[in-house]
């Protein structure tokens, strides 16, 4: 059973159990699922009691307490300067969006020379095996122009997948694809740079835009044995 969790869904804290319900009772597992809910980045504090079902000698109830810590978080700032002009930023980290678990992002930022914005989720149990899938896009345009350095624009749209499996308690193995669509025009006629269009242009359209695709892939393997998300003492 669970009291406190006054935003986060209860199937969102049942699933970081490793003591099975009608099963042996292990005080070890109650305590590492007791460590697994601490590590929730959205939980302050966690505590257990084991409580004898009235009536029955082989049957207890194991009742978690948690408190809940804001799981979100605002960015917003304004400046001006020489270079930048006015510039604006804003952003919005959510790590229990609407009670799930899961996890919302969203930045943007602007001023006299570039634009950019990001938007991205992940969901930790995509599976019941707790196999994890995220997702972001984002998107910038930028002109070199204006901050004065060699004319040309600059235009990206990119997105990217990635998936965690879980290994065993402690490891996790990390997979991700992106790509990428670069699109750069308005150069200006440096020999550099001219060069740089003898080799990538389209000879049909010399004075044409370039655009470039790439698709990346990583892999990765992460270890925790943290006892708590955040502040943790072990």
């Amino acid at each position: 059973n669970f009291t406190g969790n006054h935003v986060t869904a209860d199937n969102v804290l049942r699933r970081e159990m490793r003591q099975m319900e009608g099963a042996w009772l292990s005080n070890s597992v109650v305590e590492s699922s007791k460590s697994w809910l601490q590590r929730l980045p959205y939980m302050e504090t966690v505590e257990f009691e084991t409580k004898q079902i009235e009536g029955e000698d082989d049957l207890v109830d194991i009742d978690f307490t948690v408190k809940e810590q804001p799981s979100g978080s605002f960015n917003a700032g304004i400046g001006y300067g020489s270079e930048t002009k006015l510039s604006i930023n804003a952003g919005v980290q959510q790590n229990n969006f609407l009670g799930t678990g899961n996890q919302l992002g969203f930045n943007i930022a602007r001023n006299s020379y570039q634009k950019n914005a990001t938007i991205s989720y992940t969901d930790p149990y995509f599976t019941v095996d707790a196999v994890s899938l995220g997702g972001q896009i984002y998107y910038s345009d930028y002109d070199a122009g204006n901050a004065n350095l060699v004319e040309y624009k600059n235009k990206t749209f990119g997105l990217g997948l990635n998936w965690g499996f879980p290994v065993n308690e402690y490891l996790r193995l990390n997979f991700g694809v992106g790509w990428k669509y670069n699109q750069i025009s308005q150069l200006e006629a440096y020999d550099q740079i001219q060069n740089f269009y003898d080799i990538y242009a389209d000879p049909n359209d010399p004075d044409g835009q370039l655009a470039f695709k790439t698709l990346d892939l990583n892999a990765g393997l992460s270890r925790s044995t943290l006892n708590r998300g955040t502040f943790p003492t072990s």
